[in-house]
């Protein structure tokens, strides 16, 4: 997938704004391994509950 449709992706997710979307990518290096996580794995980032990671 285009990775800049995946960060218009990522910009859409309600509760996702630049503070937590700099934490995802400080943990998943790139917006495709984000998109390619698990729910296990997004739980881990600082700031995302249960209810965003699903």
């Amino acid at each position: 997938m285009n990775e800049e449709i995946l960060y218009i992706w990522l910009s859409l997710i309600d509760g996702i704004g630049p503070v937590l979307g700099s934490e995802l990518l400080s943990k998943f290096k790139d917006v495709k391994s984000i998109y390619e996580a698990t729910y296990k794995d997004i739980l881990e980032v600082k700031g995302i509950g249960d209810k965003l990671a699903r």
